[in-house]
């Protein structure tokens, strides 16, 4: 480090004393933003310590601190032959003579205001520092005594420090001259702003004043209105009809209001007309009290624009005949409409001084319903505000006539119920079945008139009683358990046996509900119709059911009985019939032949018909055990069939045809029945059609389920007879004229197989054209 380092280093260490570490901070600062390095000590004696081992360049110093202040401090760097050379600046308020003396005889160098300006702080600094070499070499040392404030002071300070605390004394003094003459500036410029604010707010003041009076105004005017709706409220809970509800508001209005003219509009909706009803302040009646809907001069009347609009129709100034609207800053209506009503009604108005109006809408059930006209002498007098209140004034003499509707219609209602509770209670007292009403634990709260006639009690001598007490001992249970359910909500209709006063027995049939009134239900009301006659009738009923059930059982029995003892004796013919075919050359003997085939044929005849008979009687008497498998019908049952039926088809030269439309066959089936079922219908199928074709068609529905039809262009079934196709023993032709044999059992054997199958059979047939049988199997 060369000389001229060394030396600007000398001049940059600066000592700073000051207890509010705040000032301190904000004074290192200023000092290290321009270059300078700074120590802080928080008192006069952390100073010296510090000065002890460190010499700065410059002290900086509060004077008023704890233990040891400024004066004190600089007055012993002062006397210290080691660092009295070290200038002191003092931080003060100069707010007192004695501050400068202090200065002086401490020893200062410098002065310094607070609060310090930063450049006037720096170029001290910078002064001391350029007058640094030239204080060392002043030697001289005055001793001067002053008087000052009645007291001697001795001054030890050299030339050079006196002159500099002089200067920067009055360096500060012509400082705060500068200040005091900018705040001289700012206070003009305080003043003048002071009296424009002061003009302002006269001004604003004025303004206040103006609108309290026409706030003062609006109060008194909402006051008046609010009175009038507050008054009409009150009145509305003491009219009892609609006349005295429109007289009140009229008057209500008028009085305390101070409405020149108050009408009240009613719509008469069958004849197109809204007509004046009530009426206070001046009458003008008879030139205006009546508005015709149907006349077109009348759709701009701000009585009708009220009922369309739904809101309050206000002129502020009637002078303006078209100015009528819901808004407040209203255009006008299109001047083309003719308006020579609304005009007389204008003119009315202000012939008798009236120059606003409002008209306020009665809307009813949301429909209109009519209006009030207030007119006021005033000009501009409704504003916002006070169709807001006329608006609530206007809803609520709509809900009063709500309310009065209401309360008519209750009142018819009542009436129409009180006749209809007495046309009914006349009904109940003469019907001839008994009616009841049963509570908490069966007792009998009301029961009808026909309980005289039935069980000869007087209603009056089972009211109160419980209804257990008609009922024999035996059949208490049962009846406990029928009034259960009754509560529980099973309405089927049940019947019990009671006891009348005779102690004989009626049987009644009791159809009962529950009387939903709490939790649980404990109340039961219901109808008991005496059916005693009917009952014996049905006892007679079932006694000859149950004998002719048995009868026809002995019959099924004995039929089976005797097709046995048939059958057993015709096997037997039969079979010596083929012996003696094979015994005898019956081809070579036409004669022979021919009986011989009379023989088998009626044999075989008489064996299906005991088959039938056989097959019916067990079906009849429930003996027959079904056998259900997983069963392919095409290739076991169809084919077959078609096969064996096959040589019958082609004697008679018909076309027989088996299709199949599904590869699914398998099904879950009795086989047996189900072989009868379409061996049945097919021998059917070529018995009765003379040429043409048969067809087996077996395929699945939409639904998926199997069904197989049989069709033929057979001799067809008239559609009377349809409905007795599948009865036993019935047949189309009867008697010995029939052209085909049989014994009318094989369609009715049919339906009971399809049956025990869950199959549906169905028929389509047309006289002379054919026949199809469809056998749908309902289960896959």
């Amino acid at each position: 480090m060369n000389a001229s380092d060394k030396a600007a280093n000398k001049y940059k260490e600066i000592l700073i004393v000051e207890d509010s570490l705040t000032q301190a901070e904000q004074l290192r600062h200023i000092l290290e933003k321009r270059g300078y390095r700074t120590t802080i000590a928080v008192d006069g004696r952390k100073a010296l310590t510090y000065l002890a081992k460190n010499k700065p360049f410059i002290i900086i110093s509060d004077i008023l601190m704890p233990e040891m202040d400024g004066y004190e401090l600089c007055s012993r760097v002062k006397s210290n032959e080691k660092l009295k050379d070290i200038p002191v600046i003092l931080l003060t308020s100069l707010a007192n003579p004695q501050d400068i003396i202090k200065g002086l005889i401490s020893g200062a160098d410098n002065f310094m205001v607070k609060p310090y300006d930063e450049n006037y702080l720096i170029s001290r600094i910078e002064y001391i520092r350029a007058n640094q070499e030239l204080r060392k070499h002043e030697k001289s040392r005055l001793g001067v005594e002053i008087s000052f404030g009645g007291r001697r002071h001795t001054i030890t300070s050299d030339r050079l420090q006196i002159i500099d605390l002089l200067i920067s004394t009055y360096e500060t003094a012509i400082q705060k001259n500068h200040e005091l003459e900018r705040a001289k500036k700012e206070l003009e410029i305080l003043n003048s702003r002071l009296e424009y604010k002061v003009q302002e707010r006269t001004a604003e003041l004025s303004e206040e004043i103006e609108r309290r009076i026409v706030v003062e105004e609006k109060l008194r005017k909402l006051n008046r209105i609010y009175k009038v709706t507050s008054n009409i409220n009150q009145s509305i809970i003491r009219c009892q009809d609609e006349q005295s509800l429109f007289n009140e508001v009229c008057k209500i209005a008028a009085d305390d209001g101070k409405f020149k003219m108050v009408l009240i509009w009613k719509f008469d909706e069958q004849n197109q007309k809204i007509k004046v009803v009530a009426n206070k302040g001046i009458n003008i009646l008879d030139r205006y009290s009546e508005i015709d809907l149907s006349d077109k001069k009348n759709k701009i009347d701000p009585v009708i624009e009220a009922l369309n609009s739904k809101k309050c129709i206000i002129n502020n100034d009637l002078s303006e005949v078209y100015s009528f609207s819901s808004e407040l800053n209203a255009q006008p209506f299109d001047n083309t409409i003719d308006s020579v009503k609304l005009e007389l009604f204008a003119q009315i108005a202000l012939e008798n001084g009236c120059n606003s109006v409002c008209t306020v809408p009665i809307i009813v059930y949301d429909k209109p319903y009519g209006a009030i006209k207030l007119f006021h002498e005033q000009k501009n007098f409704f504003d916002k505000d006070e169709v807001i209140l006329l608006e609530e004034m206007g809803k609520d003499v709509s809900f009063c006539i709500e309310t009065l509707i209401s309360e008519e219609k209750r009142i018819r209602a009542e009436k129409s119920l009180a006749q209809a509770e007495e046309k009914y209670r006349d009904l109940v007292e003469n019907i001839n079945d008994i009616i009841f009403l049963l509570g908490t634990d069966s007792l009998i709260e009301y029961i009808s008139p026909a309980v005289e006639d039935i069980l000869h009690y007087k209603p009056e001598e089972l009211i109160g009683k419980s209804f257990h007490e008609l009922i024999p001992e035996d059949k208490l249970e049962i009846a406990e358990e029928t009034y259960r359910k009754f509560l529980s909500g099973e309405s089927e209709p049940v019947v019990i046996k009671l006891l009348t006063k005779d102690n004989e027995l009626r049987w009644l049939r009791v159809s009962a509900k529950p009387i939903i009134s709490g939790n649980p239900t404990s109340s039961i009301r219901g109808v008991m119709t005496d059916v005693t006659e009917l009952h014996y009738k049905e006892l007679d009923l079932i006694r000859a059911k149950e004998k002719a059930e048995e009868s026809n059982k002995l019959k099924t029995e004995f039929l089976a009985q005797m097709s046995h003892e048939i059958r057993t004796p015709l096997n037997i013919m039969l079979s010596y019939s083929e012996v003696l075919k094979e015994e005898f050359d019956l081809e070579n003997d036409p004669d022979k032949k021919e009986i011989y085939d009379i023989i088998t044929f009626s044999g075989k005849r008489l064996v299906r018909t005991v088959d039938s008979i056989l097959n019916m009687s067990e079906l009849q008497v429930g003996a027959y055990e079904a056998t259900y498998i997983s069963f392919d019908i095409y290739k076991g049952i169809l084919l077959p069939l078609y096969k064996e039926y096959q040589l019958n088809a082609d004697e008679k030269n018909l076309t027989f045809i088996l299709n199949k439309y599904t590869d699914n066959t398998i099904i879950n089936i009795d086989e047996y029945s189900v072989s009868q079922i379409f061996s049945n219908l097919i021998d059917n199928a070529i018995k009765y059609t003379l040429k043409g074709s048969i067809e087996i068609v077996i395929k699945r529905n939409t639904e998926n389920l199997l069904y197989v039809e049989v069709r033929d262009t057979g001799i067809g079934i008239a559609e009377e007879f349809l409905p007795h196709l599948f009865e036993p023993f019935r047949q189309e032709e009867q008697g010995y004229t029939r052209k085909f044999e049989g014994n009318g059992l094989g369609l009715a054997i049919v339906k009971k197989y399809c049956e025990i199958n869950s199959a549906k059979i169905e028929v389509e047939s047309k006289k002379n054209t054919g026949t199809t049988f469809r056998v749908t199997f309902m289960k896959n």
